[in-house]
């Protein structure tokens, strides 16, 4: 996969060229967005973010000289992480509170499957990051761990191995526990009695979901504060830089 852009008759034109020769082309909106998201990623990665202070244009050169050897995005070892939790939560409820009473009804376990599914992308990309910085694992390594243990594991042992801590323990993990059993009864359905049935449909409401979201929200912030400390050096750092970036992205402010 490489990513090209060029001038042409028609003006300015973004590319992506997947393995297969498949092209996509970009618009100005998703080029930007695109940008914004991997060019301050790549000069903090390649440690180019104080040169990039001093000088723009020449950390610009020195990435795309050090991407044409590199193959960055052909290696397996890279783990590029983006994490979005309160933008991915902000818009869910935002949606939630614009849908009508009879469109809810309607995709009530749709509302629950993807509240429940940004929960877990949220403790996934806290191993993402805590796997990768704190014990320097490979992408493989991170992937089979995320992928073969239950929330319930990763918020229990994996995070008392990592921070000495279980979120277990805390009120909000008693919230967010039956609606992922909730989820998994309506995904994964087989026979149940009534009761069972009417206790996992309580939770699809709106004001049930939005209680949900404040014990993710609580989760998010007990995670926060035990992450690796390297962790919150890189993300500030990769701020910084992606603001420089939105601001005057080639040429330094006069």
């Amino acid at each position: 996969m490489f990513y090209r852009e060029s001038f042409t008759k028609t003006g300015y034109r973004s590319v992506i060229m997947l393995d297969d020769e498949t092209e996509i082309v970009l618009d100005d909106e998703l080029r930007q967005s695109i940008l914004e998201k991997f060019v301050p990623w790549l000069i903090v990665h390649y440690e180019l973010d104080e040169l990039y202070k001093d000088n723009r244009m020449a950390a610009i050169e020195r990435m795309l000289e050090l991407l044409k050897t590199d193959k960055i995005f052909d290696r397996k070892d890279v783990i590029i992480i983006a994490t979005e939790y309160e933008k991915n939560r902000n818009d869910f409820l935002e949606f939630l509170s614009s849908v009508d009473d009879v469109n809810f009804e309607r995709n009530n376990e749709m509302f629950l499957f993807k509240a429940v599914s940004i929960f877990e992308t949220m403790v996934n990309e806290f191993y993402s990051e805590e796997l990768k910085f704190r014990y320097h694992f490979s992408l493989k390594k991170v992937n089979d761990i995320i992928s073969r243990l239950s929330a319930e594991e990763k918020l229990d042992w994996l995070l008392q191995i990592t921070s000495g801590d279980t979120y277990l323990d805390e009120p909000g993990w008693n919230k967010i526990k039956p609606f992922i059993r909730a989820r998994n009864f309506f995904i994964h359905y087989k026979p149940q009695d009534a009761n069972e049935h009417s206790r996992h449909s309580k939770l699809l409401t709106r004001d049930s979901l939005i209680e949900f979201f404040k014990a993710c929200t609580d989760c998010y912030d007990f995670l926060n504060v035990r992450k690796f400390e390297g962790i919150h050096e890189y993300n500030q750092l990769l701020s910084e830089v992606t603001e420089l970036f939105k601001v005057s992205p080639y040429q330094n402010p006069k």
